[in-house]
């Protein structure tokens, strides 16, 4: 019969068994919520948003098959000038060549840089 009890876990020391984790205080929920929101002004405080307009001249990111493999990692990373010619919204925008040739996608903002000459 002990061993019957052991296999249920009737015996079982309650220091042992595993308790909930207690939920926390509303004021505990405020404290990380105004900590949270600290955090994140202070890391954005010094994000500056990239904003280009049309006629800047940017540098194109060279990414995926258009880099050059033979090179290795000395391959060059941007390539251009481009000129930006549409805003397509959001980080968005279309691209020509210098001969005014277009670029066939928009460009997201991550992928561009402002060229100065």
């Amino acid at each position: 019969m002990g061993q019957d009890k052991t296999m249920r876990g009737e015996d079982e020391d309650p220091i042992l068994r595993p308790r909930p984790a207690p939920l926390p205080s509303l004021a505990a929920t405020i404290w990380l919520a105004k900590y949270l929101q600290r955090l994140s002004q202070r890391y954005n405080r010094d994000v500056k948003a990239r904003e280009l307009s049309a006629e800047d001249l940017v540098l194109r990111k060279v990414v995926g098959k258009m880099r050059d493999a033979s090179v290795g990692k000395l391959a060059q990373t941007w390539e251009g000038p481009y000129r930006v010619t549409i805003i397509a919204g959001a980080g968005a925008y279309y691209l020509e060549d210098l001969d005014e040739r277009p670029l066939p996608r928009p460009w997201n903002v991550h992928n561009l840089k402002k060229f100065y000459h």
